[in-house]
């Protein structure tokens, strides 16, 4: 009798996993370390986690949210590519050559271990294995290429040679890329995630084997733009280690064009993801690296966007003076800019200033109280200007205007626009602005008497 087929996307799990170098254990705290505080409050004890990811694997059953989000979230890899119902690159077909099976791990040295020896003989070797991975990554601030960007760096079906250049080529190519960012605009990451990284890593691999320097040039603008999207779609999925990667493998391609806009911003884009992880003197340091490739000669929009990162990062160091002089430089440069920005740097208008403007000012009222007024006056207008087509990013300024009532002791006001960024935060799947919102919830625990808090409580529970 033919034993039923494990499902192609259960085989992935457990590929991912081992990929990864996990143990279930390590993958069960992963997904608990993942999740946000009100969803973390819910989730079961470990073991029966570690019983959920065996059945996975096994294809016992699939996994449904809050697991589903929480397995993409920690492999990098977008829904639909991790439970994908057909098989993908990289895990054994049933009619495969099974010298490498599905069980295989990689070894210290590079090499495949299969697991079935290493759970009979080598037990103690593949903890060793797994306790200095741990060790690495707890020593690390930023990690090398992991994830799903490595998966996708070694997906043998791209075409590696370029194609012939065509003015059609070029258009259709930064069109798909703009129409990806606007994607993520309204729908979230994860309606992206996994083309953009497919198509990044096509123009990469098409910009490491151009023929000639013309050929090179034309498909690294190409390569530039999508670095900075998939970047930034790391970045929102809290995948910082990523995020970094790829900023700074951007930056490289840009600084071999030439193109010093592009570089400053994505070091720029660099100092960013740093404050985002809390490392503000590392990030402090990019952010004046990026200002000195500005210059003077960039366009305003850049500079401006550039000039408002800084304040915001001396905002969370509490150098009020220094982060005041930059917000005001930031909206001087902004109001001068000519014209419409290159789409990559089209996000940063007055509503994106203003929304800066009242998150570094939330921040320096932690050392100066007067600065909360003038963040919840400054956040306010942004709301009032906000982009409609910005969906996912409004979540951010309800979130940050929930902060500031918070702050002012506004609890009713706190509690509804906590609500209402929460309605956009789910249906846009955006982690970060989930944990925006789970760390209002936290701070509105204190009042969890009040109507106001007690209703948004029962609009979670929903």
């Amino acid at each position: 009798m033919v034993a039923e087929r494990v499902p192609a996307w259960a085989e992935r799990l457990r590929a991912e996993r081992r990929r990864q170098m996990w143990s279930h254990s390590d993958l069960a705290r992963k997904l608990v370390e993942a999740a946000e505080d009100h969803i973390r409050a819910h989730l079961p004890q470990r073991d029966s986690i570690l019983r959920r990811i065996r059945s996975y694997e096994a294809g016992e059953h699939e996994p449904r949210d809050p697991y589903r989000i929480l397995l993409c979230r920690v492999f990098g890899i977008s829904e639909a590519v991790l439970f994908s119902a057909g098989p993908i690159v990289g895990v054994p077909s049933e009619g495969a050559d099974q010298s490498e099976s599905r069980d295989a791990l990689p070894g210290e040295d590079g090499a495949l271990i299969r697991a079935d020896a290493c759970e009979e003989n080598s037990s103690a070797r593949l903890e060793g294995i797994l306790t200095s991975w741990d060790t690495l990554m707890r020593r690390r601030d930023l990690l090398p290429l992991t994830g799903g960007l490595a998966a996708a760096a070694v997906i043998s079906n791209l075409s590696t040679v370029p194609p012939p250049y065509s003015r059609e080529l070029y258009e259709t190519c930064g069109q798909l890329t703009a129409n990806y960012r606007r994607l993520d605009n309204l729908l979230g990451p994860y309606a992206v995630f996994a083309q953009a990284i497919d198509h990044h890593n096509q123009l990469t691999m098409w910009v490491r084997q151009a023929q000639s320097a013309a050929q090179r040039s034309q498909m690294a603008a190409l390569a530039i733009d999508s670095g900075g999207l998939v970047s930034w779609l790391y970045l929102d999925l809290e995948q910082h280690d990523q995020a970094f990667t790829v900023a700074r493998q951007t930056a490289e391609i840009a600084r071999e064009k030439g193109d010093l806009a592009r570089q400053a911003y994505l070091v720029g884009r660099m100092s960013r993801i740093l404050c985002e992880g809390r490392h503000f003197e590392r990030a402090l340091q990019l952010a004046d690296e990026a200002l000195r490739l500005a210059g003077t000669r960039l366009n305003y929009t850049v500079r401006s966007w550039l000039t408002v990162m800084r304040a915001h990062v001396h905002a969370c160091l509490g150098h009020d003076r220094e982060c005041r002089t930059d917000l005001e430089t930031a909206a001087d440069l902004l109001s001068r800019a000519p014209g419409p920005p290159e789409d990559y740097i089209a996000f940063h208008d007055i509503g994106h200033l203003y929304k800066m403007v009242g998150l570094s000012l939330l921040k320096l009222g932690a050392h100066k109280a007067t600065a909360l007024s003038e963040g919840r006056r400054a956040i306010d207008t942004a709301f009032e200007v906000w982009s409609q087509g910005a969906v996912r990013a409004s979540a951010e300024v309800l979130a940050t205007q929930a902060a500031a009532c918070l702050a002012l002791h506004e609890i009713p006001e706190a509690a509804r626009l906590t609500g209402e960024a929460y309605v956009i935060a789910v249906r846009t799947r955006s982690p970060r602005n989930l944990r925006h919102v789970g760390d209002l919830r936290t701070g509105l625990r204190p009042y969890r008497d009040t109507s106001a808090v007690r209703a948004l409580e029962e609009q979670f529970a929903l």
